[in-house]
Order: C-alpha cells, then structure tokens, then sequence
C-alpha cells in the first residue's frame, strides 16, 4: 500500500488498511499479514501503524522470488502458480 506524498495525513492508509482487514474477515480469512520494508519503516517507522491494527512481529523471515525485476506478492504468486 502507498499513499502519494500530497495525500498523506488525511486518515487514506487507515481507511484502507482497515477496508482491506475487514474484506479479508468477511472472506474467512484466519490471519492477514503485511510486509514492511526496511526502507519504509526508517522513513516513516511503519510497523508502528501496523501495530495500532493489532499487528504484531513475528519470527518469520521473508523470502521473495523475482520475475523480470518485479516483486511479486502471495495473491499474484497463487494467481501465476495456478495458470
């Protein structure tokens, strides 16, 4: 998730966010999981606004494969390995 700089503190990450929480329980998902990057959580210290939704760390490390330089996310890695 991105905001543009000129729309920052207006509450859209939040709403988002939350949007995105609640789609995610109505689906019957049983956990939603983010990902921060290092850069993002110097700049603006993002888990921070992550853990005022309830998330928390986890032990977990982070793998990415890459296609053509692109990251792909979990939902589009499903898409792409069922095709």
């Amino acid at each position: 998730m991105y905001v543009l700089p000129n729309f920052r503190g207006q509450g859209i990450a939040r709403a988002l966010l939350q949007s995105a929480i609640d789609w995610c329980r109505l689906q019957g998902c049983s956990a939603v999981a983010v990902t921060v990057a290092r850069k993002g959580e110097v700049r603006y210290g993002l888990s921070q606004f992550y853990a005022r939704f309830g998330f928390r760390q986890t032990d977990r490390i982070s793998l990415v494969l890459r296609f053509d330089g692109a990251v792909m996310n979990r939902a589009q890695l499903a898409i792409a390995s069922s095709q």
